[in-house]
């Protein structure tokens, strides 16, 4: 503990006495230097006292683990020199998560990178994919072996660029660890690491990325006893006095059950908290002196349970059918446009007509073959809506309407179950209405290029494909231009019907909410650059159409930054 204490005859009404609590290493020699601040001129007394404390933990390193799901930690403390006053209190707020890179290189820099003993300077380039979850966090990037490593490091250099989904830069940092705050979205860490060794950058290349995430706080419960740990017993164990040096005191920890763990924390990832032991309001400056690391176990099997009683309903013969089935969906998948693909999926159609996952597949498929050319064949949309066609009469939708439309209780047995399938389905629901809208689009485009004069012929499909859009709207949980598929059609349709203002003002809130989300379906409905790519293209034209031309151009000159056309280089 210092306490500073201003002496000052002229500097009286700042004479109030600052105390802190630094923590330091035992056996070693301390220097304490002050400085007077910058906007206090003139000659300052100071009294300081140094008063030395010490409290003795168990704890390997000051941090106390808590393997998988073993409940519980005790931890020993100990009065060193004096008499202490303990008050306990511990909680974690934490989420450490750990991610292995998707891609490395190595190669050798310019030639202005040798160094005076002929010896060339390699790089090494790792690429790590995080997606962050919806509503945003909080998130600070680790590399441990290089972090605060300045002069002692083993490398020549190392920092990193965090981009989003769009290539733009988000964050650059160095050996210094900064928190930075993601939206929701898909997010790319490329990492540099400069040497003149090869092996050793070899060695480096599967190196994790640590992630630090901000979570809401959980308090655990501190116990006296192991009884009380087992039974649950006199829970909040809080103060304790330690007498003289040597004294010794028992804290039991307990971790926090499988309900306060957060959502996004998985097997495997650490819960990083702290045990606040220090009593009379005392506060430890920059450091903690018990360290809390929670590793999280594997999640209840309930729900495997409950899928695993479905499946004993069924005999070996059905479930080895079903597992060959599913095996070749799979596989179909894979397959480019053959003529074994077009076999293999007429084989899996005659002998599962209904099956749900076959018929998306083959929508899919019908759907990557349409839209490859920039001018879709009027056989391959019509393929498209046969095929969407196909999905929504293999679904109820009255009886998938009537679920939805009321509040389930999730903790009845099989409850989850049965919603995820419902929701399977749902999401069967809202990718065939998709591509069905999209083929009439398509349709519609198609007529207008070739300028037919059949004009029966494009009001009946005008009117088909607004029906589907209402209908698509019906099945999307949030309001329907949230969904950029959705959002990207149904502007087409307000620039035919002269609307701009009300799709302005939908894109800009789209893109303002910063959800550069792109999936696999998003992606292969919009095409190369996703979504958030031609709804950024789809504002241009609508500015243009209205004539604001100064806006256009200020949209374009930024959107170099906003979608870069590669990743900033190091």
């Amino acid at each position: 503990m210092i306490l500073l204490q201003p002496t000052s005859p002229s500097r009286s009404s700042d004479a109030t006495p600052h105390v802190k609590y630094i923590p330091v290493l035992p056996s070693t020699t301390i220097e304490l230097c002050l400085a007077q601040f910058w906007s206090s001129p003139g000659p300052t007394t100071i009294s300081v006292k140094v008063k030395f404390h010490g409290i003795l933990t168990s704890a390997t390193g000051n941090t106390v683990w808590f393997p998988g799901a073993s409940g519980f930690a005790r931890v020993d403390l100990v009065s060193g020199i004096r008499r202490e006053e303990l008050a306990y209190s511990a909680s974690i707020d934490t989420l450490r998560k750990f991610v292995r890179p998707t891609e490395t290189s190595i190669s050798p820099l310019k030639s202005r990178d040798v160094l005076p003993d002929s010896t060339q300077v390699h790089q090494a380039i790792l690429t790590y994919v995080f997606k962050s979850p919806e509503g945003g966090i909080s998130v600070t990037p680790r590399f441990p072996k290089f972090n605060d490593q300045l002069y002692d490091s083993a490398f020549e250099n190392f920092c990193f660029i965090v981009y989003d989904a769009n290539k733009r830069v988000i964050s650059f940092q160095d050996i210094y660890p900064k928190e930075i705050k993601l939206s929701e979205g898909t997010y790319t860490f490329k990492a540099q690491i400069l040497s003149r060794f090869h092996d050793v950058l070899e060695k480096h290349l599967t190196i994790p990325l640590v992630l630090d995430i901000s979570v809401k706080s959980i308090t655990l419960s501190t116990f006296s006893s192991f009884p009380d740990v087992v039974t649950n017993g006199a829970t909040n164990y809080k103060k304790k006095t330690l007498a003289r040096a040597g004294d010794r005191d028992v804290v039991w920890v307990s971790v926090p059950d499988d309900k306060s763990y957060p959502k996004d924390a998985k097997a495997g990832d650490i819960l990083l908290g702290k045990l606040d032991v220090l009593g009379g309001s005392r506060k430890l400056e920059g450091s903690t002196l018990v360290s809390l690391a929670v590793v999280v176990p594997p999640a209840p099997s309930a729900q495997e349970k409950e899928k695993e009683a479905v499946e004993k309903e069924k005999d070996d013969a059905t479930v080895l059918k079903e597992s060959i089935r599913d095996l070749e969906i799979t596989h179909l998948k894979k397959l480019a446009d053959s003529p074994h693909r077009t076999a293999l999926l007429e084989k899996l159609l005659a002998e599962h007509k209904r099956h749900l996952p076959l018929l998306q597949a083959a929508l899919e498929i019908s759907a990557k073959d349409a839209s490859k050319p920039a001018f879709p064949d009027i056989t391959a949309l019509e393929k498209v809506l046969e095929a969407a066609a196909t999905v929504l009469d293999a679904c109820d939708l009255k009886e998938l309407a009537m679920y939805f439309g009321v509040k389930s209780d999730l903790s009845v047995d099989g409850e989850k179950l049965k919603r995820k399938e419902m929701e399977r389905i749902r999401d069967a629901v809202v990718g065939a209405l998709a591509w069905k809208t999209w083929a009439l689009r398509e349709s519609l485009v198609r007529l207008e290029v070739v300028k037919t004069s059949e004009t029966v012929k494009v009001a009946d499909l005008l009117k088909s494909f607004d029906e589907s859009l209402a209908q698509w709207a019906q099945w999307i949980i949030d309001p329907p231009t949230t969904d950029g598929r959705y959002l990207l059609t149904w502007v087409w349709r307000q620039r035919r019907k002269g609307l701009y203002g009300g799709a302005i003002k939908a894109v800009n809130k789209y893109l303002g909410e910063n959800k550069n989300i792109e999936t696999a379906s998003t992606l292969a409905y919009a095409g190369e650059g996703g979504v958030w790519k031609k709804l950024t293209e789809a504002k241009k034209i609508l500015l243009e159409e209205l004539g604001w031309e100064c806006w256009r151009k200020y949209e374009e000159k930024w959107g170099t930054v906003k979608i870069a056309k590669d990743w900033a280089p190091f």
